[in-house]
């Protein structure tokens, strides 16, 4: 990141190091996930979310407050979907994730002149993550449109 020049210069190397440092302590953790398969903090997907900001050209600035902001929330109990373990919303989330893998690997094989459908994708499926980790961690009392996210069966823990 510090290459390609996606973090503030004056910050990077800080900005880096934390992301480096708060995702050992994630990976350290021995309450990685939730009884329904949920990751408590954020699961140091860095492999997808760098990619994102250089095909997206994220402002310095913002891709740094996203990195501190998702660094910090590997040492928290927000919730994260397990994208493949949790059953909650399942369909809805693999449909989001296979259209955001997709969108990242045109978009990838054809920087800088990605079709713009792409882009549109690589905002979509974060938004979608995000609305459903707000949901997950704060809000997990309500149903939408007769959907929760919480519940888990036997297989659930056991998978």
């Amino acid at each position: 990141m510090i290459k390609l020049e996606v973090l503030p210069p004056h910050t990077q190397i800080w900005i880096a190091a934390l992301m480096i440092f708060t995702s050992a302590l994630w990976f350290a953790r021995t309450d990685q996930e939730t009884p329904d398969v949920w990751f408590n903090g954020f699961p140091a997907g860095w492999n997808i979310v760098v990619p994102t900001f250089i095909i997206l050209g994220t402002d310095q600035q913002i891709a740094g407050l996203i990195v501190v902001a998702l660094g910090l929330s590997q040492l928290t109990y927000i919730a994260f979907p397990h994208i493949v373990r949790v059953r909650a919303m399942r369909k809805v989330t693999y449909t989001a994730t296979a259209l955001y893998l997709v969108a990242l690997t045109i978009a990838s094989a054809t920087y800088p002149n990605s079709p713009s459908w792409t882009h549109f994708a690589l905002y979509l499926g974060p938004t979608y993550l995000a609305a459903i980790v707000v949901w997950r961690t704060w809000f997990s009392q309500h149903t939408i449109f007769s959907q929760s996210v919480i519940g888990f069966d036997v297989d659930d823990i056991n998978c």
